[in-house]
């Protein structure tokens, strides 16, 4: 099973109404910044273990949760929540 690729833009490409406060936020918000770098990260590793073309395991399951739970988080703070 192949993912589809995660990478920088992703966020902005999901949230675009949101792209200039995503690009704000990075720049003035140090915990934005963590959690966003750690959002990329996830989805990276999450996409490289979709290449081999191997079913998916746990590890990936751990990995999408990670990667929800991290989005919502940062959904809220670019809402302003």
């Amino acid at each position: 099973m192949s993912l589809p690729p995660h990478d920088f833009p992703h966020l902005v490409h999901e949230l675009p109404e949101f792209r200039e406060r995503i690009r704000v936020l990075q720049v003035e918000d140090a915990h934005f910044a963590r959690l966003y770098e750690r959002y990329l990260d996830v989805s990276r590793e999450l996409h490289g273990l979709g290449q081999d073309g191997e079913p998916l395991t746990g590890q990936a399951a751990v990995l999408a949760s990670r990667r929800v739970h991290l989005k919502g988080v940062l959904y809220e703070m670019l809402r302003g929540d």
